[in-house]
């Protein structure tokens, strides 16, 4: 039995090994300077003509676009950088945003223009709103106190739904520090 145990985890050791050899940085290009800010959690657009990353504590949108090769802060609300949904086509960007109401915190979703900015309230001011994540379908779907909501339309007037099931594909939330699966 320690046999067959060394052997499957030698196995593993090359396999993981094996794969990192693949791997081969050709060039480091560095985008920020120190004298820019601290920042966290870089993630290319759609289009991959931005990349998108936050301040500490998730604090604030920015991107640096790689044309221009500057940075742009598209938002300084808090919680805004943790985990930002894009529209298939790169031009807006969906996220949560919270305040504290009596020390209760409250979250929205908000859906931000990139290009000009402009901010539309999707949903205002809720307890236990997950981040959005977004469909293969193009809808956003979300667990609102554990029910999960759809945001659908997105290119025009928004419905907001509660549905049974995610309607395409299964997506994974954290609920209450448990992984929530949501699928038909």
């Amino acid at each position: 039995m320690r046999k067959i145990m060394y052997l499957i985890g030698c196995i593993m050791i090359f396999t993981v090994f094996g794969r990192a050899a693949d791997l081969k940085v050709k060039n480091i290009i560095q985008l920020t300077k120190l004298d820019d800010g601290i920042y966290y959690y870089p993630r290319f657009s759609p289009d991959n003509g931005k990349i998108f990353f936050t301040r500490s504590n998730f604090i604030g949108l920015l991107f640096y676009d790689l044309k221009q090769k500057n940075i742009i802060e598209l938002n300084d609300d808090p919680g805004a950088g943790y985990q930002p949904v894009f529209t298939s086509d790169g031009e807006s960007v969906f996220y949560r945003t919270y305040n504290y109401v009596n020390r209760r915190k409250y979250s929205s979703i908000v859906e931000q223009n990139i290009a000009g900015g402009q901010k539309k309230m999707i949903i205002n001011n809720k307890r236990n709103l997950t981040p959005p994540q977004l469909t293969a379908s193009g809808n956003l779907l979300l667990l609102d106190n554990s029910a999960i909501e759809q945001i659908s339309g997105l290119s025009g007037t928004k419905n907001v739904t509660t549905v049974d099931a995610a309607d395409d594909h299964p997506l994974a939330f954290i609920e209450n520090t448990d992984i929530a699966l949501v699928h038909k």
